[in-house]
């Protein structure tokens, strides 16, 4: 989102618009998680396909792809980065939680079952 401001004398108002920056397009079918990171430079997206892709603002191409769509899960319902954007979490199929090093592209946790729903 970006914030526009207009000012009328002392009264000034503030407007959420959308604007479109980059388009980002990958063979993953539909997606049903998207995230920003803190910084606002990196993005992961994940979905049907089961794997997350982490894309850098202003690149046109995928900096890691998390998790192996052949290993899946099933379709990825939500991402989250930590502060840091170092970990990337995800959440899919029947209540699996998993730890991602964005780095190494490498898996460091997953917890199997017992959660219902991620929301991030």
């Amino acid at each position: 989102f970006f914030f526009e401001t207009t000012c009328c004398g002392s009264t000034c108002m503030v407007n959420r618009k959308v604007h479109k920056v980059q388009e980002l397009e990958a063979n993953q079918g539909k997606i049903y998680s998207a995230k920003w990171g803190r910084s606002g430079q990196l993005f992961a997206s994940g979905g049907q396909a089961g794997h997350i892709n982490v894309w850098r603002l202003g690149r046109f191409d995928i900096v890691a792809q998390l998790g192996d769509a052949a290993a899946t899960d099933g379709p990825i319902s939500c991402t989250v980065f930590d502060q840091a954007e170092e970990i990337c979490v995800s959440g899919s199929g029947p209540g699996t939680l998993k730890v991602w090093d964005v780095t190494t592209a490498k898996l460091k946790l997953a917890f199997e079952g017992g959660h219902k729903m991620c929301v991030a």
